[in-house]
């Protein structure tokens, strides 16, 4: 798919901006104009949004001399290099054969600035944007962080299950301050927490996101909503990791380290009731006006879940997130 004209000339013209700012916090721009522009938002309410939200951005140091990805990883100060590499090869090759290339190696370390980078990559491909899918490599390069080796045993459970055990192997513990990724760092290098076998026999794609909108759904928490738009960008790449190892192990890793990481226990929603009080069609209006990048993003992927599975439980949480 491609974005609209308005959208793809507001893409290129915030191309400028860096995907970091501040204390490594994610550019949200690009995502968010992508999201308005598939639900429907006018021109003119993408550019208002992208003036606002572009004040608290950084601009680029644009540099076109090419580093290679492959000795860049974790290295932040080389974006620029990394991003010039992938543009140029995109340029030679096209898209399709880059990510192919990439995605499998870039996997372990799919917790990249707490998912944004595969985020922003999923983003990028879906609007059919070679610039964007190049920035969303790079990104992911710079940003790249393995959560330690898998584990090598598997043991049937449940995914809830595990993840009841592998909180209580962890709880009390204290965090020292930081962001999303500092957070799941720290769990994933807790002795405690190398010791719990947590990866099921049965793994797929299917029961991570359910797991996901499941343990959002029963709690508003900001770290639940970013498993919910992670596993959903992942499903966007997952053409890209066909005979790839262990490739929804790594998600599981990143989402499971992830909800660790919050502190919180609960277990997940599995049904909701059919309220007929708002539809999809209250939602998008209002998160076209929202001026809340998060809830832009969480609505347009609650929406795009829902359309691909019918589960009531996307449309239950973009209700909870617009109108209480």
């Amino acid at each position: 798919m491609t974005v609209s004209v308005a959208c793809s000339r507001l893409l290129h013209e915030t191309a400028c901006f860096h995907p970091l700012y501040g204390d490594r916090l994610a550019n949200h721009l690009p995502m968010a104009l992508i999201a308005l522009d598939r639900m429907g938002a006018t021109p003119d309410r993408m550019e208002e949004f992208a003036n606002r939200y572009a004040r608290r951005l950084v601009r680029r140091n644009i540099d076109k001399h090419l580093l290679d990805p492959a000795t860049s990883l974790g290295v932040r100060n080389n974006f620029e290099g990394v991003l010039a590499y992938f543009e140029h090869r995109i340029s030679e090759l096209g898209a399709a054969s880059v990510l192919r290339q990439w995605i499998p190696s870039l996997l372990p370390g799919v917790a990249a600035s707490a998912f944004h980078a595969l985020i922003r990559l999923a983003y990028g491909i879906d609007a059919s944007d070679n610039s964007e899918i190049a920035t969303g490599l790079a990104y992911w390069v710079i940003e790249y962080q393995p959560l330690g080796e898998l584990c090598t045993t598997t043991r049937e459970a449940t995914l809830a299950e595990i993840a009841a055990e592998a909180g209580s192997a962890v709880a009390g513990h204290k965090f020292v301050p930081g962001i999303i990724i500092d957070r799941m760092v720290e769990v994933a290098a807790l002795p405690a927490f190398q010791r719990v076998s947590v990866q099921p026999t049965s793994l797929s794609y299917e029961q991570i996101a359910d797991f996901a909108i499941g343990m959002y759904g029963a709690r508003e928490d900001f770290i639940f909503l970013h498993l919910v738009t992670a596993c959903h960008a992942f499903r966007t790449l997952l053409s890209y990791l066909e005979g790839s190892p262990d490739v929804d192990r790594y998600l599981w890793q990143a989402v499971l380290v992830g909800y660790l990481s919050t502190g919180l226990s609960c277990e997940p929603l599995s049904t909701v009731r059919d309220e007929k009080a708002r539809t999809w069609d209250d939602c998008l209006a209002a998160a076209i006006e929202s001026d809340d990048d998060h809830v832009i993003k969480l609505v347009f992927t609650a929406w795009q879940e829902s359309l691909r599975t019918a589960d009531p439980r996307y449309l239950y949480v973009a209700r909870r997130k617009l109108f209480g």
